[in-house]
């Protein structure tokens, strides 16, 4: 599959299948075969999709009779193709139109093909899209449901302030599996593949920008984890030391854990424990990518 395919593939299952992005995101990532470039431009145009549903939907419905009824697939297809008009400037509109067509042909029919030309090439034609006119739950793609609960506690202002920072891309950061890695060679290429990176700490390394660290090649070959800054905090306030044993309670996606491994220069042992089996997959998945063998995971309720 090609970088659009597949972000098409995980825009519709975040979507309509209800499945966890950061989860749908790694899967897709590693079994794409994209290269590098491809698969920041799929992190892109899915996150970009994701995060503007809402307000990309709006724009669609001037130009499709009845959006309802619309094939969830087709209005995926549709969404991708608007996005990359409104937010990716430096891709040309005839291709924006033509890889759109030439997905909707491939996935669905030749008239799916068709009807998004006739769609995308009118948005074209009449692209006047009035921001100032769009609802503030639209304009940053929050349920209409979600922003009347903010604003029976916020002002408006501070609304729409936290709904910029919450659509906007966030930066990520990143911890270096130094056991099995050197930290040096890890910088050194992921910022040859283009990425923004800044050292923190001796531990935490912060990649700036509308880039996803899960689609380099660093991460398929386990040398980094992707991890909120504070679940790093929490692990660094445990303070482990080698051949410690160790109880994660909470352990999905694994971050804390795989920190922990590291820290303990794989000795010791760690069980991780997470209330449901997939999310206790997904934690040996990527313990077994970053190579850990003194971590024990199993399916468990610490509350019972």
């Amino acid at each position: 599959m090609d970088s659009r395919h597949t972000a098409l593939n995980i825009v519709h299952d975040v979507i309509y299948k209800d499945k966890y992005s950061n989860m749908v995101l790694e899967s897709y990532m590693n079994k794409s075969g994209l290269s590098v470039e491809d698969r920041r431009l799929c992190m892109n145009i899915s996150m970009g999709v994701l995060r503007n549903s809402i307000y990309l939907e709006h724009i669609l419905k001037p130009y499709i009779k009845n959006i309802k009824k619309t094939s969830p697939l087709l209005l995926c297809i549709l969404k991708i193709g608007i996005y990359q008009f409104m937010f990716m400037d430096k891709i040309p509109q005839y291709a924006i139109v033509d890889e759109s067509c030439n997905l909707a042909k491939k996935i669905i029919s030749k008239n799916s093909a068709g009807f998004v030309n006739a769609v995308l090439r009118n948005f074209i034609r009449k692209n006047k899209v009035e921001d100032s006119n769009i609802e503030p739950h639209i304009l940053y793609s929050c349920t209409k449901e979600t922003y009347k609960a903010m604003r029976s506690l916020l002002s408006e202002e501070q609304c729409i302030e936290m709904l910029k920072k919450f659509n906007s891309p966030q930066d990520t950061y990143i911890s270096i599996n130094t056991h099995f890695h050197n930290k040096d060679e890890v910088i050194s290429n992921m910022q040859k593949q283009g990425f923004d990176i800044e050292i923190t700490d001796n531990t935490s390394i912060l990649v700036k920008g509308n880039s996803s660290p899960s689609s380099s090649d660093e991460y398929s070959k386990g040398a980094i984890i992707v991890q909120d800054e504070l679940a790093v905090q929490i692990a660094k306030l445990l303070n482990v030391q080698n051949n410690m044993t160790v109880l994660d309670a909470c352990a999905s996606p694994g971050g804390k854990t795989i920190y922990l491994a590291n820290t303990m220069e794989n000795t010791g042992n760690i069980t991780a424990c997470d209330i449901v089996q997939s999310r206790i997959s997904k934690t040996i998945e990527n313990i077994e990518r970053c190579g850990f063998t003194n971590i024990k995971c199993q399916v468990m309720d610490m509350t019972e």
